[in-house]
């Protein structure tokens, strides 16, 4: 009987330690603790994307089980899915090359 006791009132404190931790992150970060860990998850992927990681292999570093669950998720919150955000990003870092080459013509020809 008291090891049943102990272990409802350690279950408790547990989910009550929990209920305050997911309160305490939600009101400073206005997130609940599974969409903080997303967004968390998914900044890490756009990280590992613009080293030109392969989609595939992004998706299981950051923590998901799953390629079609990463991509829905990772266009609903960027508006893109991985694949054409990495294209997307190369494109930009290759413009802003072009831009940064063509200045530094101008100023120094």
């Amino acid at each position: 009987m008291l090891k049943i006791l102990i272990s409802i009132t350690l279950q408790t404190k547990h989910s009550f330690q929990n209920f305050i931790s997911s309160d305490c992150l939600k009101s400073r970060t206005g997130k609940t603790p599974h969409n903080y860990l997303t967004s968390v998850r998914i900044h890490n992927a756009t990280q590992l994307l613009n080293e030109g990681k392969p989609v595939s292999e992004v998706c299981f570093s950051v923590g998901f089980e799953s390629a079609s669950s990463f991509t829905g998720l990772f266009k609903r919150i960027m508006g893109v899915t991985p694949s054409l955000y990495q294209q997307q990003q190369a494109k930009f870092r290759e413009n802003i090359l072009k831009n940064a080459f063509k200045i530094h013509s101008q100023l120094f020809c």
